[in-house]
């Protein structure tokens, strides 16, 4: 291998160590978990699960908080040499995770009256019957679908408003801020969901457009069938760094097939390389012993990846390639056939 994966916790002195010795081989580091201590940021995750809030995406305090942590740790690490950093992994918005603070709900309002322009359309189009836009509120899927299954539009429209939220979040206040203190570095995150589900909330077409660096699993990956990867979609965009994840500790099989099919679809699909769980385990899957010598997987990651780092994959990668195929892809369309499935 030429690069090793880490996450880094502020908070821990372990990692921080972790960093300089790595630093000191010269060992290149794609850091995940950048923001994994942010109430706010971190692994998109932090949830109000009592009151089914998500994190408050439209305060404005907080998504400057989000900003100054994103930019004094781009400064703090700059010193290690970091390949690219993943501001969390596995983020995504999940099918209850909405918000309902007044303040994002006004957004919400404000959102739809751009949209519709009156109220008189809004509610043709959610079959409801509000007398102005500062009294829309959000639904979660499971209250439309009690109420009135045959009009989705309304959870449709709020699920797009906390789309944009979202997405806009990482685009902004976390690449944008991070290409301020850093310029041209690689940012982005570490794997997507695991499947191509409506509700992630995590739209990888559109962030494709910001972005320039993701680790993502392949179609398949622990035993989900894929309708489309999200691999593929950020491919099609074209992000410099893009890299998958080939095996996982309780994933890992004992043949070759599966890891060579995964290699070889990372380096024909545009990908630039392939990671591998974890370097620490207990068992056959780790990659070191406890005295820091080759172990576990060690030897079947060394075979696998000797062609990609030097023959014909590693001219497959240098390679200038012309791709002319293109995927269309809507996000309403998409929640709309989840909702009519219910």
């Amino acid at each position: 291998f030429n690069a090793i994966v880490t996450g880094y916790y502020f908070k821990d002195e372990h990692y921080r160590q972790t960093m300089e010795m790595l630093s000191r081989y010269g060992m290149p580091v794609h850091l995940e978990y950048m923001m994994a201590d942010n109430s706010v940021f971190g692994n998109f995750g932090a949830r109000d699960k009592g009151n089914k809030h998500f994190i408050d995406l439209g305060n404005k305090n907080a998504r400057n908080r989000v900003r100054r942590t994103v930019q004094h740790r781009a400064e703090t690490l700059s010193q290690f040499g970091i390949a690219a950093y993943a501001a969390s992994e596995e983020i995504g918005l999940g099918v209850d995770e909405t918000c309902f603070h007044p303040a994002v709900q006004y957004l919400f309002g404000k959102w739809c009256e751009e949209k519709y322009g009156t109220v008189d359309k809004l509610n043709l189009a959610w079959g409801t019957k509000y007398s102005s836009f500062g009294n829309v509120k959000g639904i979660l899927i499971a209250d439309v679908l009690k109420k009135s299954p045959e009009h989705p539009g309304q959870w449709i429209d709020f699920r797009m408003f906390m789309e944009e939220m979202y997405n806009s979040l990482m685009e902004k206040e976390y690449f944008g801020a991070f290409q301020k203190k850093a310029p041209g570095s690689a940012a982005g995150y570490n794997a997507g969901p695991y499947v191509d589900v409506p509700t992630q909330g995590l739209n990888a077409a559109r962030l494709g457009k910001t972005i320039n660096y993701s680790c993502e699993y392949l179609p398949g990956f622990l035993g989900f069938n894929m309708t489309l990867s999200s691999f593929d979609m950020l491919s099609s965009r074209k992000i410099p760094y893009l890299y998958s994840v080939v095996g996982y500790p309780n994933a890992y099989q004992k043949t070759d097939a599966n890891y060579d099919f995964r290699i070889w679809y990372t380096l024909l699909h545009g990908g630039r390389g392939n990671a591998w769980f974890s370097t620490y385990d207990d068992d056959w899957y780790s990659k070191f012993t406890d005295d820091g010598s080759p172990g576990g997987t060690m030897k079947m990651i060394a075979e696998n990846s000797a062609d990609a780092l030097n023959g014909l994959g590693k001219f497959i990668i240098e390679a200038k390639k012309e791709v002319r195929s293109g995927i269309y892809y809507s996000r309403r369309s998409r929640y709309f056939s989840h909702s009519s499935i219910g």
